[in-house]
């Protein structure tokens, strides 16, 4: 079973623990419900804790582990006591029929595979040798700034998404997510197609 534990003991160790489930959840889980099964493509992660203060998460008293619908789409939940929050928000997954599905249509998906009576909703562990490579970027849309502190995260790379060339065709603001993430110039030349303008 994925360990969703945050180690909240300094700054880089949370943004360790970010790299480690999105690790897990791309390459080694999948998603499933009653008898449809998803992989991961595109993950952005919110948490908020006194050494790692990200006042873009959203509030909860959810257990790890648990989906929960929101206004901004779905999360997985990284777990909630009085000082620390936060979610995997899902941007992205790829159906076993490799349907794709962005965040706009993940919740009806999701709750278009539920029936009257018992359902089973599981995450997966997969032994499956296709690895997905991914890459990380801002998150998509955080906000206003506002305070120094709330700048300062509207920029962290938190934003991990599947590098697949038929994956980025659904992705917006296509050159400000490469221009903002941690792809080499040759591995944005190859997702987009060309290269983006130096300033």
């Amino acid at each position: 079973m994925i360990n969703f534990e945050i180690d909240t003991s300094s700054f880089p160790l949370v943004e360790a623990s970010f790299d480690r489930i999105a690790t897990e959840l791309m390459n080694h889980c999948q998603l499933t419900l009653n008898d449809r099964g998803y992989r991961f493509l595109d993950l952005e992660f919110y948490y908020h804790c006194p050494l790692h203060p990200d006042t873009f998460s959203n509030k909860h008293q959810e257990v790890a582990g648990k989906l929960r619908a929101h206004d901004y789409g779905v999360d997985i939940s990284l777990g909630a006591d009085n000082e620390c929050f936060g979610g995997v928000l899902l941007k992205g997954l790829i159906r076993s029929d490799s349907k794709v599905f962005s965040k706009p249509q993940i919740l009806k998906e999701l709750f278009n595979c539920l029936h009257v009576g018992t359902n089973i909703i599981e995450l997966k562990q997969i032994t499956d040798s296709n690895e997905i490579r991914y890459f990380k970027t801002i998150r998509e849309f955080t906000g206003t700034p506002g305070t120094e502190d709330r700048k300062s995260f509207s920029t962290k790379k938190y934003r991990y998404i599947a590098n697949s060339k038929e994956y980025f065709k659904s992705v917006k603001r296509k050159e400000y997510t490469i221009k903002h993430s941690n792809l080499s110039l040759e591995e944005q030349r190859a997702l987009l197609g060309y290269s983006l303008r130096l300033e």
